[in-house]
């Protein structure tokens, strides 16, 4: 009995160990050193478009009381 115990907690110790280095690795993928440039393509795109003719935003209030666009 002992031995399938002592068997179990090193089995409970192998699985935790692993789950902590998951989790660390999920956080180190999750949070990059640094900001990822940003992408010009995109900004560049919208940049040159004429708003002139667009209709006002509609904005309206949810039952929270915050205002959406």
């Amino acid at each position: 009995m002992r031995v399938v115990l002592g068997s179990l907690k090193v089995v409970l110790w192998l699985l935790a160990a692993v789950g902590g280095v998951a989790l660390i690795l999920a956080i180190m993928i999750a949070t990059p050193l640094k900001l990822p440039a940003p992408l010009p393509f995109i900004a560049d795109a919208v940049r040159p478009v004429d708003y002139e003719g667009q209709p006002p935003m509609l904005v309206f209030r949810a039952r929270d009381g915050s205002y959406h666009a």
